[in-house]
């Protein structure tokens, strides 16, 4: 356990696999995984929570069965699988991946090696913190906020981008489906590299694009694209 006041954490789960991210073809939903799990190992450790009037709130994976608990357990999930309007009894924690934009890196996206090819990845995504007053909503989201903020540098490394910020807490507001709650909204911004490499396969009978899509400083995982 840790000593009051220090947070822990450790690699995401999605990380600890053999096929890390950065082996992956560079995708959104392997970011909302990555936040998830970084929210939900925030309130799975009473020690972890900063604020002492979130003393007592929790994650688990399963409901709560006790009443006295329910209403202490956060739901964090994806946004795009909660529906607010049936499940809004508990306070929330939704992520939900926002607009990627690609930009070139040098002309015709070319490298300085052979058929090597680099393009760069601005993404966002936004936590929506949704709680049953004001106060809730504020404090939970304000934890968010510092754990992915303070433990970015340490994302950032983990993950293979080149910038993890925080930049954005927004003000509460009232949720639209249940006027009686409120909701704040958290903005994580980051930036990768990604490359491709394409090289023609000739024979006889076949012509191939082989395409290998790997991120900054990872290793590879070839695709091979139809005849």
């Amino acid at each position: 356990m840790a000593e009051p006041g220090v947070t822990e954490i450790d690699k995401p789960e999605i990380l600890q696999q053999t096929a890390e991210m950065g082996n992956q073809f560079p995708n959104r939903l392997a970011f909302t995984g990555v936040i998830l799990d970084c929210v939900r190992q925030i309130f799975s450790v009473s020690s972890n929570i900063m604020h002492p009037q979130l003393e007592g709130y929790f994650w688990a994976p399963e409901m709560a069965s006790d009443p006295l608990k329910a209403p202490y357990q956060l739901v964090i999930e994806d946004g795009f699988k909660f529906d607010l309007s049936k499940d809004g009894i508990r306070p929330a924690i939704l992520v939900e991946a926002g607009q990627w934009t690609e930009g070139r890196m040098g002309i015709g996206d070319g490298g300085m090696v052979g058929d090597l090819y680099h393009k760069r990845i601005k993404g966002s995504h936004t936590v929506k913190v949704v709680g049953k007053t004001v106060s809730q909503a504020e404090l939970i989201a304000r934890e968010v906020h510092g754990y992915l903020s303070h433990f970015g540098p340490l994302l950032r490394e983990w993950i293979g981008v080149d910038r993890w910020e925080v930049p954005v807490m927004s003000a509460p507001e009232e949720v639209e489906e249940q006027s009686e709650n409120a909701i704040v909204q958290i903005v994580v911004s980051y930036e990768m590299v990604y490359a491709w490499e394409l090289k023609p396969a000739v024979s006889r009978l076949l012509r191939q694009i082989v395409v290998s899509a790997i991120m900054k400083d990872t290793g590879t995982e070839i695709i091979q694209l139809g005849a």
